[in-house]
């Protein structure tokens, strides 16, 4: 495995060890996350092992920049108007996915949340490497919130190819998350951006239901998908 300090000198090489097929983990503007490319399924295979993640979980896309974001989604130009309005930030929007998107990231859904933090390192490596991440953040499942440095090193370490040391980040949550499916925008998790600034941001928004309930209802989505889900075994 491979460590490297966090400065722009390590962003061709490490976007090469990614294109080659590489698991790596990244600092983000809220958290660590271990990434591979988004049509890497053995990559993908490896994240879900290395974590002991529940399959029927998906990873997220993180995208370079807002016009890679929109390449992977079908939206309507309300919901694209606002996404450009919040990125780059530390939120995460659930979209409908097009075809482009491997039904194993999205654990067979039909849908896939997108994101392009405001973390200049971790865009210039996704824009280096020329095509979207797949991931989530660097711990083993359920592990709480990854800003130390440490703690990614001592869930993942050995179970990845490549590991990038910022020191411990100053945020105070993981990324915010947003439903963009129905008319209304849906607040799914309140996190690094909290929910007065969502609704000074957001002409409207409903925060009636709660992330446990979402993700139950997820789950069920997942498993009547009819889509082969990853065998990890």
């Amino acid at each position: 495995m491979l460590q490297y300090n966090a400065c722009k000198e390590v962003i061709s090489e490490i976007s090469i060890h990614i294109n080659n097929g590489a698991v790596v983990v990244l600092p983000t503007a809220t958290n660590y996350n271990v990434f591979t490319r988004y049509d890497n399924k053995e990559g993908v295979k490896r994240i879900y092992k290395a974590k002991h993640r529940d399959h029927r979980k998906p990873l997220t896309l993180c995208c370079a920049n807002v016009k890679m974001a929109l390449q992977y989604v079908k939206i309507g130009s309300v919901s694209e108007a606002l996404i450009k309005k919040c990125l780059p930030g530390n939120i995460s929007f659930i979209c409908r996915k097009n075809n482009k998107v491997p039904n194993y990231i999205t654990s067979g859904i039909d849908t896939v949340a997108i994101a392009n933090q405001s973390q200049d390192l971790l865009n210039a490596i996704i824009e280096s490497v020329g095509a979207p991440l797949a991931g989530t953040s660097a711990n083993l499942s359920g592990g709480g919130n990854v800003r130390e440095y440490e703690k990614a090193y001592n869930d993942l370490g050995g179970k990845v190819d490549v590991m990038v040391n910022d020191g411990t980040l100053i945020s105070q949550d993981a990324n915010s998350i947003i439903d963009l499916l129905g008319n209304v925008p849906l607040l799914v998790r309140e996190g690094d951006v909290d929910k007065a600034t969502l609704k000074k941001m957001l002409a409207e928004i409903d925060d009636s239901i709660t992330e446990a309930h979402y993700k139950s209802v997820t789950n069920e989505k997942s498993e009547s998908s009819g889509h082969e889900l990853l065998e990890l075994d």
